[in-house]
């Protein structure tokens, strides 16, 4: 589990009283630092496969997953924004639209990772 896996918690921690700005600050560096990496990481697995010869269907899966991996990204993106909105003195609504966020970031993820697992087998036989 990872600190992305946490904004939930964080939201509602928040919401409940449980968690001070400084504290949600602290942890949100880490989280950025995750979201850098996740962002390099699917740059990395499109560029590979882009590099193998790919059917038409195949091109196709895997643009919509890199759409849904980045659309993901940004939810996440959007997600911490409110949080930092909230940590600097905005209001509750902020902690709500974060987890709308993630909540739609999530979703993304699935489609995203649906459409790996579609990909994968056709792709795993050629290398």
């Amino acid at each position: 589990m990872t600190e992305l896996d946490l904004i939930p918690v964080f939201c509602k921690d928040a919401l409940q009283r449980r968690l001070t700005p400084d504290r949600l600050n602290h942890r949100l560096t880490r989280v950025d630092q995750i979201l850098a990496r996740r962002r390099e990481d699917l740059e990395k697995l499109c560029q590979a496969w882009r590099q193998r010869s790919l059917t038409r269907a195949e091109f196709q899966t895997l643009r919509e997953a890199w759409r849904q991996g980045r659309e993901e990204l940004a939810g996440l993106e959007r997600c911490l924004e409110y949080l930092r909105r909230w940590s600097g003195g905005g209001g509750a609504g902020n902690l709500r639209q974060a987890l709308l966020a993630y909540d739609s970031s999530q979703r993304c993820w699935k489609r995203h990772l649906k459409s790996i697992l579609t990909l994968a087998p056709s792709m795993s036989c050629r290398f």
